[in-house]
């Protein structure tokens, strides 16, 4: 009896792997950040929360920076031009590339200073809320999330949106 796959092996070349190699190391930054907000929200002593949120943020950007580099660009547009990857519009590779793209084209639209800022706010802002929902002080809350809005209406800003459209056009991917 033969171990081998009779599936259709799905095509590859080098830009291919590295682009995935390189999506693999921005997925691992990113799991990282989500561990550590999913830490706090469980385990984390109340105390930790300032360093916390600067481990967030520095996560994001780095994760940002590793997604956004130009390099990666360059992966997907020469992936996006192999035809042994692209022809059929269906393959997982082809999907990927696609997804890639679409993505890679939105996140560059963000500076790197504002996705680690959207972090931050967000890791402190969880910490104010709970604070406020448990004294149901809710004006505690006020600050934070006047700044959350800001953040979140400068995102908005940077991906733009339709003429006629809203803010939240922009962010309805989010």
């Amino acid at each position: 009896m033969s171990t081998m796959s009779t599936a259709p092996r799905t095509a590859t070349s080098k830009a291919y792997d590295e682009l995935i190699r390189r999506v693999r190391e921005t997925h691992l930054i990113d799991s990282t950040g989500q561990l550590l907000g999913w830490d706090q929200e469980v385990f984390m002593p109340e105390g930790g929360v300032a360093y916390r949120s600067d481990q967030l943020a520095l996560l994001a950007r780095l994760a940002h920076e590793s997604f956004t580099d130009p390099a990666v660009g360059d992966l997907i547009d020469e992936c996006a031009a192999d035809r042994t990857l692209t022809a059929d519009p269906l393959a997982p590779t082809a999907v990927n590339i696609r997804e890639l793209r679409r993505d890679f084209d939105r996140r560059t639209k963000l500076p790197a200073a504002l996705v680690e800022e959207e972090a931050r706010l967000s890791s402190l802002g969880q910490h104010v809320w709970r604070e406020a929902r448990a004294k149901s002080d809710f004006a505690v809350f006020r600050p934070t999330l006047e700044k959350i809005v800001d953040m979140v209406r400068r995102k908005a800003a940077c991906y733009g949106w339709a003429k006629g459209g809203e803010p939240w056009d922009a962010l309805a991917e989010d």
